[in-house]
Formats: structure tokens, sequence, C-alpha cells
């Protein structure tokens, strides 16, 4: 009798550090993923910082944006300091109302801070209030030793104004502090039109090309054009470097949603697929320097044969640069799938099946002492 007594209090033991341990990682601070709610108009984009707080530690996630188009209409969707190092994709473009954010890194990043950044505006400046919906994915969301982290996002909230809202998120308010209150987001074809128009006024046709010494003047002549078209609300370009990752960035942006815009993603698939096979690879990433070229080329005409006003864009860029939006054309029409029911979870959803999980230790653990106690009475002999 004294071993099945032994048996059960051990029993009951191991329920009650299972019960500890879950209500420890229960009142543990979660990792969240939250932005400020913010008011859109038709006039102006606003940009959007999506913020990460109480980091854990990640080493990749995949968070899923949703959102109504028929009152909002995202322009760019960009990486954030915390997501600068590492592999960064999105299939932003591709579906209205609904994108995924993808990244993952070879070390594990512990800051809090940005994310991503949404740029956005109004489709109408009458709609009712609306909600930016932030969700994730459970399996592609993990630490360096590739265990689950739980996220807990927060929904944004969207109002819509005639007017054109006070620049009150850090992104904005960071640039303002060297000029203009009033200073707004890059056009993406301002930034092309610009560089590529500065250019051929140097006798370059990339920026790879603009020697040294006449960098300071090249982006002095940029500035007052970007100023001169936006009325003094482009915040100035602070350097050369900064210029190029501009220029990249609103190509990239442009090319990316025009492509996708005008094309299906089984076509685009089709396109870089028959690229690939004409040139003697099977992936993007077995491309050899020799061969990048002739890939984009390729690539490029496939595409015009389902849509003639495809631009040829790798003769604007870099050959290195135009690869890397090839694979995050690739990456974004592969992934152009809703993800399964039970691979995507929120926060709060979470944190109920922890509730749960308590709930159900607290009444196992109950029933044995409950049971121990019985036995121990049952066994008890009446005094004489």
């Amino acid at each position: 009798m004294n071993k099945k007594r032994s048996k059960m209090i051990s029993a009951v033991w191991v329920i009650l550090l299972l019960l500890f341990g879950t209500v420890s990682a229960f009142s543990a601070q979660a990792v969240t993923v939250t932005a400020e709610d913010v008011v859109l108009t038709q006039s102006s984009e606003t940009t959007i910082p999506i913020y990460i707080e109480n980091n854990s530690g990640l080493m990749g996630f995949k968070i899923t944006v949703e959102y109504p188009a028929d009152k909002i209409k995202i322009t760019s969707v960009s990486k954030g300091e915390v997501t600068g190092k590492g592999n960064f994709n999105t299939n932003f473009g591709i579906n209205d109302g609904r994108f995924d954010v993808l990244w993952n890194h070879v070390e594990e990043m512990q800051d809090d801070g940005t994310l991503f950044l949404i740029t956005a505006k109004a489709v109408s400046e009458t709609a009712e209030n609306a909600e930016i919906t932030l969700t994730y994915s459970q399996r592609d969301t993990f630490n360096e030793q590739y265990a689950n982290v739980v996220l807990d996002c927060k929904n944004i909230q969207v109002g819509f104004s005639v007017n054109s809202p006070e620049p009150d998120n850090e992104i904005t308010s960071s640039v303002a502090e060297n000029g203009s209150q009033d200073l707004i987001a890059y056009d993406n074809n301002d930034v092309l039109s610009v560089i590529q128009e500065t250019l051929g006024e140097y006798g370059y046709e990339t920026l790879s090309e603009v020697v040294s010494d006449a960098q300071a003047a090249f982006l002095n002549t940029v500035n007052e054009k970007l100023s001169s078209i936006s009325g003094g609300q482009y915040a100035p370009v602070d350097s050369f470097e900064n210029l190029v990752s501009l220029y990249n960035g609103a190509y990239e942006g442009f090319y990316i949603s025009d492509v996708t815009g005008k094309i299906s993603g089984e076509n685009i698939q089709q396109a870089i697929s028959d690229a690939l096979n004409s040139t003697g690879v099977s992936s993007i990433e077995e491309l050899q320097d020799d061969q990048k070229q002739k890939f984009l080329k390729e690539m490029e005409n496939n595409l015009k044969k389902y849509n003639s006003e495809i631009a040829q864009f790798s003769s604007e860029i870099e050959t290195d640069k135009a690869i890397d939006i090839a694979q995050k054309l690739d990456d974004a029409t592969k992934s152009n799938s809703l993800p399964a029911e039970n691979d995507e979870n929120t926060g709060p959803n979470h944190m109920w099946m922890i509730v749960l999980g308590v709930a159900v230790v607290v009444a196992i653990g109950t029933a044995v002492i409950l049971i121990i106690k019985r036995r121990k009475r049952k066994h008890i002999k009446p005094m004489a």
C-alpha cells in the first residue's frame, strides 16, 4: 500500500511541477508585434512602422497582413531595423487585401524595434474606421534553437480624414528634426524618374558608374529636383550610399508591383522557369556571374510575351540587384497561397490555449489529491 501511495504522491508532484511551469510561461511577457493607430488621407501616403516588443529572440518569422482593399491602399512594404540583416521577402502586390512578410537570418535577433514598414493611403476619405489585421504562422516563427516563438499580434486601428494628419510616428519625426514638419514619404516613380534623368545629364547609365569625385554634385542635383517636385516635402538624401539604396528599393517596389499587377503568378513562374531552362540551371541561386545577364534578358522577353508593357529593367540597375529583384519576384509568386488553417495563429488564441491547459492541469491535480485522501480515510481503522 505504501508503494501505491508513494507513486500517487510522485504523480501529484509531477503534475504540480507542470502546473507551475505552465503558469510561469503564461505570466512571462509576451513577444508583441504592434503598431500605433493611424489616420490616413487620400492626399498623401503615411508610413506605418510595425514594431516588436519584449523580443526574446527571433531567427525567422512569417507575418500576414490583411486589410480592407476598398478602404486602404498599401503602396509599399520595406524592411525595418530589426530585419536589416538576413533574407526579407514579401508577396505584396499579388492579392489586394492580403500579403505575407517572411524573414530569416543565420543569427538570432534579440532587439526591440521596427520589424517592417508599411506605406499606405486612403482609398476614400469618407470611409468608416477600419482595421489592419496582423497574424503569424507558428511553424515559420522560431528562434536559434528552432523552437517556436509565440507572437502576440495586435491589430492596427485606422481612421480617415480629409486633411493631412500631423506627422506623429517615430519614422517621420526622426526625419523631421532636420527639416520641415510636413515631410512625406518618397514616391517610387519620383525617385526613379529623377535619378534616371540625372544619370542621363551626367552621361552615366547606372549609379555604379558615378565616379567618387562626382558623387557629391550628383547627390545635390537629385536632392534639388526631389525638393522641387515635392514642394520641399521630400527630406534630402544625406549620402550617395543612401541614394543608391533608395533607388534600388524604389526600382524593386515599382518593378515587382508592376509585373504582379499585369501578369498572373502562374505566368510569371512560367517565364522564370523558361529563362532558367534556357540558361541551363534549375534555380536562380545556381546562376553563375557569366549567366546572369542572359537569364535576365530571357526572363524579360518571356514576361513581355504575357504583357508588352513590362519594363526592361536589367539595363537600368546593377546585375546583382536585378538578380535580387528576380529572386524576390520568384519567391513572391511561389508563396502566393493561403496558409493552412492550423498553421496560422494569433497571439490571443494561443494564450487561451495556455489558460485551458492550466485549467486541465489544475483539475487533474485536484482529482488525484481527492483520490489519495479518500483512500487514506478508507484504510484508517476505527478506534476500539
